[in-house]
């Protein structure tokens, strides 16, 4: 009887451990695809920001 309490209890903190490994795998998913919409978001203000710098140059100059 004890051993199998022991088994039990093996066997239960095994499935937390994984239950929790698993979320810890999917935040780090969730945060790397995040972080690759924030970065292309970034490059398009950065290419919008040019533009606009030069249609106003263009302007300037007239």
């Amino acid at each position: 009887m004890i051993a199998a309490n022991i088994n039990t209890i093996m066997t239960s903190d095994a499935f937390m451990l994984a239950v929790a490994m698993i979320g810890v795998a999917c935040t780090m998913i969730w945060f790397a695809v995040g972080n690759f919409k924030i970065e292309s978001t970034e490059e398009k203000l950065e290419i919008l920001t040019q533009r606009l710098d030069n249609i106003l140059n263009k302007i300037e100059k007239k």
